[in-house]
Parts: C-alpha cells; structure tokens; sequence
C-alpha cells in the first residue's frame, strides 16, 4: 500500500470514527441519557413550573392571612401571586418586650418539577432604605426610634428537608420544594425581650417580601 492510499485509509477512520461519536451523543441526548447542566436540559412549558402562596396546605386560596394573636393585630397579611410569591401588608401593634405576631400561610409548588428556593428578599419602601417603619401617638419620636430597632422580622420555611431561618437572605441553597407539594411558612413580627420598655404602643409596618424558586439551585 502506498504513502498516499495509507494516509485516505487513515483519515477515512477518522470520519468514521467521528460518525459513531456523532451519532452516540445524538442518540443518547434523544433517550436522556446524555449528562448535561440541569438548567440547559429543562425547558419546561408554560404552567409547568409554578410556585405560589397559598392560605390553605392542600388548595390553591389566597384568602387574608390573619395574624396571631388576634388582639395585637392591626391588619392582616395579602398574598400576592403576581410574578414570584409576595407578601404584603405586614404590621403589628406592639406595646412590651416579647410581644409578637406571626402570619402563618403556605407555599405550594403546582408544577411537574422540583423547585429550588434562591432566595428570600425583603424590599425596602419606595425612596428609602429601610423595610421596617414605626410610629406612635403616645411616644415621642426618640422613643419610637429606639424601640424600632428592638423589633425584628423573621420568615421561617420548612418542607422536611431544610429549615430556613433568615432574615433578609439571598443566595440560599439546598432547600427544595418537591413538585406537587406544600410547606409551611411564617412570618413573625417580634418585639424583642431585652428591648427598651415601652410606655405605650407601638405601630410597626414592613415592606413587601419576595419569595424566589427557581429550577436549579443557586451556586
């Protein structure tokens, strides 16, 4: 065989052999075996994916979520589905260390996939850069500011595989949502015991909280 005919012979094996890779991956990406990144390998359709609040573990209802207990309350929470799961309309009425009031709904996931939660953003009031705002009529405003700064706000998230506690958190991981699903959330507005000791009550409002899932867990 000549120096010719031996250099077609080997370049025609690479063609070949090329063709039998080629055609491994197509034939391996059309019956899913093929390992690519999660979030280049779902697509999935419209509906498919769906993570909503919900007042109720079992039904999709966005009834006012009323906070406990009763007669600290001086509104109740509105669940908002518009885009990624909102809560608004947070606040309290305050008027010693330790008082509390807790929201108490659910997240559900609707969709054919397991969502991941990214994170948990609590957004400041138009124009300022603060969630929280406290007033009252019987403190002066020095007095206000120093017990605002007692009061806290905590989302607590639990499906059985991860608690998430936080305050104000992004970039969570590791805590998922299984498709067809619900977990329990809560929102607590605390006032807390070795805060100032007030001589009188306080009113204390919070900004929207935003609740992000997503396909894939954030890195």
């Amino acid at each position: 065989m000549s120096k010719e005919e031996k250099k077609k012979e080997r370049k025609n094996i690479a063609i070949f052999v090329f063709l039998i890779v080629f055609m491994a991956i197509i034939f391996a990406m059309i019956t899913g075996n093929y390992i690519v990144e999660k979030s280049l390998l779902i697509n999935p359709n419209k509906g498919e994916f769906v993570v909503v609040f919900s007042s109720s573990p079992t039904r999709l209802e966005t009834n006012y979520v009323v906070g406990y207990p009763m007669n600290h309350m001086n509104s109740s929470g509105i669940i908002n589905n518009i885009g990624h799961p909102r809560i608004t309309n947070l606040s309290a009425k305050l008027e010693k260390p330790g008082d509390y009031v807790t929201y108490n709904f659910y997240i559900m996931n609707l969709g054919n996939y397991d969502a991941y939660l990214t994170d948990i953003i609590y957004n400041y009031f138009e124009g300022t850069t603060s969630f929280k705002s406290c007033s009252s009529h019987s403190l002066s405003s020095e007095d206000v500011n120093s017990i605002c700064n007692s009061i806290s706000l905590q989302v607590n998230i639990n499906n059985g595989y991860r608690r998430v506690t936080t305050t104000n958190t992004t970039g969570v991981n590791n805590h998922i949502l299984r498709k067809r699903t619900s977990e329990p959330i809560s929102v607590t507005i605390k006032y807390s015991e070795n805060g100032i000791e007030a001589n009188g009550p306080i009113n204390v409002n919070f900004s929207d909280i935003d609740i992000y899932y997503k396909l894939v867990d954030k890195k």
